[in-house]
């Protein structure tokens, strides 16, 4: 009975969270710009050096791709309605529900890395993927796993850092009822995902 009720939850908000389109594309063409610069400086570097990499040009450049497109799910943005109530005193109303807090947080927290990265992903791995190639582009797409066992292996780390940047949020956004400022309570993710994350460039190229 309280799966459902966190399900309900999280479908509501998800719902809600779909409505922004036009925040979504100007993401989107962010991102597609940020990831094509990223490209242009990674394609430099590997046209001036003579030594041997530990990753491929196609390879660094699919990893930039899906450091771009799963931008979403890092845990360094808020809810701002939470936010709100932790410091106007709005939380008291979640905390008299049937439901344990942190798991309905968790619950919010999952519709909203999931919600805003849906929205740009998908249309970016067509513009990374089919795209491209149309524009004389070719070694700039996104490239196909290998096989079935690394696509695999990759939905089950993609579910991991999904579980791990929503447990984040929710004991930031936990310790934050202890805060008072809104700046504290956005320091902790803020602070930490910049150094964990190594979404840029993988740490290998270095």
């Amino acid at each position: 009975m309280r799966f459902w009720s966190y399900f309900a939850i999280a479908s509501a908000r998800y719902q809600t969270l779909l409505q922004y389109r036009s925040a979504a594309f100007a993401d989107l063409m962010t991102q597609i710009l940020w990831g094509m610069i990223k490209i242009m400086v990674i394609t430099a570097f590997f046209g001036v050096s003579s030594g041997e990499q530990p990753l491929s040009l196609a390879q660094v450049v699919s990893y930039i791709w899906l450091g771009q497109a799963l931008l979403g799910m890092l845990p360094w943005n808020m809810d701002h309605e939470l936010v709100a109530q932790i410091r106007e005193g709005g939380v008291a109303y979640e905390l008299i529900r049937p439901l344990d807090l942190y798991w309905f947080w968790f619950c919010r927290t999952i519709t909203l890395r999931t919600a805003t990265t849906a929205l740009r992903s998908m249309p970016m791995i067509i513009f990374a993927v089919w795209v491209l190639p149309l524009v004389g582009l070719s070694e700039w797409i996104l490239s196909p796993p290998a096989d079935l066992l690394t696509l695999g292996v990759f939905l089950i780390s993609l579910l991991a850092a999904l579980a791990l940047a929503c447990g984040i949020h929710a004991n930031a956004r936990r310790a934050g009822m202890d805060l008072v400022r809104r700046r504290c309570q956005s320091a902790v993710p803020a602070g930490d995902h910049g150094v964990i994350r190594d979404a840029g460039t993988p740490a290998p190229v270095f």
